[in-house]
């Protein structure tokens, strides 16, 4: 393992990317767009937390560009975990430059204090690698699978949670419509607690040719989780074994031109109907009587 690279000064260029972050700055101006202003790719996202870059490492999904991490930090990064004992070898292997300074001087140069001491720079996917298509393909063969749709979710928190969500569970991806909180927002990947780079996921310029696609490609079935006249609720919904569920912001709800496309709509039996589900806790709930009910027909 090569040996990691101390850092001493404020202004030392080799950690320009790590200074007064802002995910504006890392975004730049893009939006969830896997492009930026005049069509340049965005290129950089930024992982914090131990447990976060733990994930972010043994995913292998994401090339590092470099970590910065506090000597304690980088002792216990080196540990690894049982489960996952050759994470840290192969990432010592690819030659990703590891700066080590002080916790103050780590918080002097991101400006802010609650990374606790680990920062990680990661290359952000490309536009092609967030084709919805390189997810879909392989569950064409799939006899059981759940994918979540999400559609105008704007909140960090709750792109996070629905993330998190979908790992516990087990659902095969996440895809995300245009219009949605960036899942590599430093936020997000926090409340995700890493799932992001675990969960397979994608961005559809066209959320209504996606579920053409899940429907005519996987067999899947649509399944809007929305209160209506026509929801069936969700503890009398017998879920098929191939089905792609669609969540929307609490506030507007799912696109009536997207609820147009689904085979069914379910909802969740609440006390007050005044008092809408946070859209994250929705998913989780779904997910959950998904997996269930899938459960169930497995032990059959």
């Amino acid at each position: 393992m090569s040996a990691p690279i101390h850092i001493t000064s404020l202004d030392d260029p080799r950690i320009a990317d790590y200074r007064n972050v802002r995910d504006a700055d890392l975004r730049g101006g893009g939006g969830l767009s896997p492009l930026g202003p005049a069509g340049t790719p965005n290129k950089l996202f930024m992982a914090e937390s131990e447990p976060v870059i733990r994930r972010l490492i043994e995913s292998r999904r994401y090339a590092i560009k470099s970590l910065f991490v506090s000597d304690e930090k980088w002792e216990s990064l080196r540990a690894g975990r049982p489960h996952s004992p050759d994470s840290m070898p192969c990432f010592a292997a690819s030659g990703t430059p590891v700066y080590v300074g002080t916790l103050d001087l780590l918080r002097a140069v991101a400006g802010y204090r609650h990374h606790g001491g680990a920062l990680a720079a990661g290359i952000r996917p490309s536009p092609a690698e967030l084709d919805p298509a390189r997810l879909l393909a392989p569950l064409e063969n799939e006899q059981r699978f759940c994918t979540l749709l999400v559609e105008g979710v704007t909140h960090v928190d709750n792109i996070g949670g629905i993330f998190r969500n979908a790992a516990v569970f087990g659902a095969a991806g996440v895809i995300l419509d245009s219009t949605c909180a960036d899942p590599l927002f430093r936020k997000a990947i926090r409340v995700s607690m890493g799932h992001v780079f675990n969960v397979p996921w994608g961005i559809a310029p066209s959320l209504s040719e996606t579920i053409v696609v899940l429907r005519e490609r996987c067999g899947a079935s649509i399944i809007a989780a929305e209160s209506c006249e026509r929801a069936v609720t969700i503890d009398r919904f017998p879920f098929p074994p191939r089905c792609a569920i669609v969540v929307g912001a609490e506030r507007q709800g799912i696109s009536s031109a997207t609820l147009s496309l689904a085979d069914y709509i379910i909802e969740i039996p609440m006390a007050r109907a005044d008092t809408p589900l946070n859209v994250a806790v929705a998913s989780a709930v779904v997910l959950h009587e998904w997996r269930r009910s899938v459960t169930s027909i497995q032990a059959r």
